[in-house]
């Protein structure tokens, strides 16, 4: 993600992990985790970081998505167990994003927060639609650990070609383009005026 990123962005830089944060202590008024915290596998200590930078009072904002309940992810879950088999794509799920099951339930957010020492402020569960082309579906499923293991896995010109079918099954299901629909969690939360950081 972050190579597509640099590719779309100029000038983009990446500054570090985000459990050894390159700042000083009590140094920022906000930091933010969209859609990542399942991908961390050291989650707390980047929550634990965060804390750390944070200036008294300062904000937190995280999100996660809700377990997918649309028809357009649940064909490309079965198209993936096609092209390189259920187990495998399960396989990269758990490595990849090892949190995702965890954080799509409702209340983990802010459980997690809590248990990190930030304080609540809000949290909503908001409906979240986009308008996909097909081929825009793809790119975006490319990006997720089941479709850069199938591109791992069949090679260049394998996944060219898996690409193609799965464009061809998409176009031929759901037509050319369709609006996407899911569910996602926010939770927006400070750091006490006083407490005790360690990493």
């Amino acid at each position: 993600m972050l190579l597509r990123a640099k590719e779309r962005v100029a000038g983009l830089r990446v500054l570090a992990a985000a459990i050894a944060l390159p700042f000083r202590d009590e140094s920022d008024h906000l930091a933010t985790a969209s859609f990542v915290l399942s991908d961390i596998r050291e989650y707390p200590r980047a929550l634990a970081e965060a804390l750390r930078v944070l200036k008294p009072s300062g904000r937190v904002a995280v999100s996660s998505w809700a377990p997918p309940s649309d028809p357009y992810g649940a064909a490309w879950g079965e198209w993936l167990a096609e092209a390189v088999s259920k187990p495998e794509a399960e396989r990269a799920m758990a490595e990849v994003a090892l949190w995702e099951d965890h954080f799509s339930q409702e209340g983990a957010l802010e459980a997690a927060l809590n248990h990190a020492g930030f304080s609540l402020a809000d949290s909503e569960v908001v409906d979240v639609e986009s308008s996909f082309t097909v081929d825009q579906f793809i790119e975006d499923r490319e990006l997720c650990s089941g479709g850069r293991l199938a591109c791992h896995l069949l090679g260049a010109e394998g996944w060219a070609r898996a690409r193609a079918a799965a464009r061809d099954r998409f176009h031929a299901r759901f037509g050319s383009s369709f609006r996407y629909h899911r569910r996602a969690f926010v939770v927006i939360a400070r750091r006490p005026l006083s407490v005790a950081c360690s990493v």
